[in-house]
């Protein structure tokens, strides 16, 4: 059992969970609200996992997100935090997830949702696809994500495809990723676009993502965007995007 494991066990036990064969008994008092015992009658069946007030292990961790993130049901050790979501393929990839907290107030998060859509599905932006479907399938959006007592904090969370360790993949096509270096003197990463530069596959391979990822979230700055004006920004940004 692995550390996660053995808090996430505690979690549930302290809570009022019973460990049984196969999954866990939900405590007769939160079963007594309405959301929950609503949620466990939604997906009592044999593929879901949940019988009543019996869920099974492989699903008892989205049970217990539901009913606090979804249900705001109170729990003992939980707290709910806001996070900073970019996805790709209309959902079908999350490409990161940070903390609001940690975005600096001069942030772009906007560009990194291009760059990292144009390199991961770079085959959803072309102009036949946009316009077919209304849009390339990137998206940002603030979700508040649980984050457990006695676990690691919730910290900055990227998809392996953007690791440098990750393998090179054949390069059929071309990208266009913005370059900082070659901005004029009088640019302005508030105001203006950094000059976009063409490159292959293997050369984008060979970039630091985690350094463009730090660079666009504004990290490391010490003067953070609030949750309003990071909500702001993305409602304005998505207008454009989509």
């Amino acid at each position: 059992m692995t550390k996660n494991e053995r808090v996430f066990r505690s979690f549930l036990l302290e809570n009022g969970f019973k460990k049984v064969s196969g999954g866990w008994k939900v405590p007769p008092e939160l079963m007594k609200n309405e959301a929950v015992e609503r949620e466990a009658r939604q997906y009592s069946d044999s593929e879901a996992g949940i019988h009543g007030d019996f869920v099974c292990d492989f699903f008892i961790d989205f049970f217990i997100e539901r009913i606090a993130v979804e249900h705001r049901v109170n729990l003992v050790g939980v707290a709910l935090v806001p996070c900073l979501v970019l996805e790709g393929d209309w959902g079908g990839q999350t490409y990161l997830t940070v903390p609001a907290k940690f975005v600096g107030e001069k942030a772009n998060p906007g560009q990194l949702l291009k760059e990292m859509n144009n390199f991961a599905w770079d085959c959803n932006c072309s102009d036949k696809i946009v316009e077919e479907t209304g849009g390339d399938g990137s998206m940002m959006f603030i979700e508040e994500l649980m984050e457990f007592e006695g676990m690691k904090p919730l910290e900055l969370w990227v998809d392996e495809e953007f690791h440098a360790t990750r393998r090179f993949r054949q390069g059929e096509h071309w990208h266009s990723i913005s370059v900082d270096e070659l901005a004029p003197r009088d640019f302005s990463p508030e105001t203006d676009m950094p000059p976009q530069v063409e490159f292959t596959c293997e050369e984008v391979w060979g970039m630091k993502w985690g350094e463009r990822v730090r660079q666009y979230l504004d990290l490391k700055n010490p003067m953070k965007m609030s949750l309003c004006c990071l909500f702001n920004f993305i409602m304005h940004i998505s207008q454009g995007i989509f």
